[in-house]
C-alpha cells in the first residue's frame, strides 16, 4: 500500500481484510459501513414531482423529497435514473408531468430556470458535464455564480475570491492556488469543486448524480457525510446512485428504477 508517495506497508491477503487496506490507504480508521441514515424525521416538503414522463426514457414518476431527507434513485445503469434528473431540472425534454415547490408549480424548461428555482444539478461526467477543466477553480466557480458576483455586469473578483476561499476551506479542496486549473487536482478535488460551485448558490434542492465515482475512499467518506450535513442543514437532496453499499448507507428513503419505471420506495 502506498499513500501520498510513499510505502505503507504490505499484507498477505489471507491476513487482512478490506477494512485494514482502506485504513492504511487514508491513515486513519475510515468504516463505510457506518450508518449516515438521520434519525430524526424529515422537515416539510420541498419538491414534488407528479407523473413525470419522457418519451423512450421513462414512464410516468412522482415522487416528494423533503427538507433533511435524502432520497436515493437506485437502478442499473439505463435504468432511467439519470433520465429523471436532467428531464426535472430542463436538460432534456419531458412528455408530461408536474413540478411543484413548496406546493406551488413550477414550469422548469431549461437549467437557468431550475437554477434560479433553488436546484442544483451535479452530473455525473463532472469531466465533460460539470467541470471546466483546462479553467482555473475560481472561473469554475463564476459560471453558476455569475449572477452574484456581477449583478450589474460589472465582475466584482474580490466576492468571487471570498466565496471561493470559503468553499475551499470547508470541503477541504487540496490546492496550491485558488488560479489552480482543475485538470491538475486529483479526483476527489475535482468533484469537491463541483460541489462548491453549486452550493455557493445557495439551492434547496440538490440533485448529485453519482457523488462518488472515480474517486479515492477517502473522499467518497467525506462526501457522504458532506450529503448528510447538507441535509440536516434542510435541504432537500436527491442521489442518483447504482452503488447499493452507498445507497443504504446514506438514504433515508430509495427510490428502485428498472426499465424506466419506478418500480418502488424502500
Amino acid at each position: 500500500v502506498l499513500r501520498d508517495g510513499k510505502y505503507v506497508g504490505t499484507r498477505l491477503t489471507s491476513q487482512t481484510d478490506e477494512q485494514e487496506i482502506v485504513n492504511m490507504m487514508v491513515g486513519r480508521d475510515l468504516d463505510e459501513s457506518d450508518s449516515l441514515i438521520s434519525d430524526q424525521p424529515p422537515g416539510p416538503e420541498i419538491l414534488r414531482v407528479e407523473a413525470l414522463a419522457s418519451k423512450d426514457c421513462f414512464e410516468e414518476i412522482s415522487f416528494n423529497v423533503h427538507s433533511r431527507e435524502i432520497l436515493t434513485f437506485f437502478g442499473l445503469v439505463g435504468a432511467g435514473r439519470t433520465d429523471v434528473a436532467r428531464a426535472l431540472v430542463g436538460l432534456d425534454d419531458s412528455t408530461g408531468g408536474k413540478v411543484y415547490l413548496h406546493g406551488e408549480e413550477v414550469l422548469i424548461n431549461r437549467p437557468g430556470v431550475a437554477m434560479r428555482k433553488g436546484i442544483a444539478y451535479l452530473p455525473e461526467d463532472r469531466k465533460n458535464d460539470g467541470l471546466f477543466l483546462d479553467k482555473t477553480i475560481k472561473e469554475n466557480f463564476l459560471a453558476p455564480n455569475l449572477r452574484k458576483v456581477a449583478p450589474k455586469g460589472w465582475l466584482r473578483w474580490s466576492v468571487l475570491r471570498e466565496i471561493v476561499q470559503e468553499f475551499v476551506g470547508l470541503l477541504d479542496i487540496q490546492t496550491p492556488s485558488l488560479d489552480q486549473r482543475v485538470n491538475n487536482l486529483s479526483g476527489g478535488n475535482q468533484q469537491k469543486v463541483l460541489f462548491g460551485e453549486w452550493l455557493a448558490t445557495e439551492p434547496e434542492v440538490l440533485i448529485v448524480d453519482e457523488p462518488t465515482r472515480g474517486i479515492d475512499v477517502g473522499t467518497k467518506a467525506e462526501i457522504h457525510r458532506l450529503l448528510r450535513n447538507l441535509a440536516e442543514q434542510g435541504k432537500a437532496v436527491m442521489v442518483i446512485s447504482s452503488d447499493l453499499p452507498e445507497a443504504l448507507r446514506i438514504s433515508d428513503r430509495i427510490a428502485v428504477m428498472r426499465r424506466g419505471k419506478l418500480i418502488g420506495f424502500i
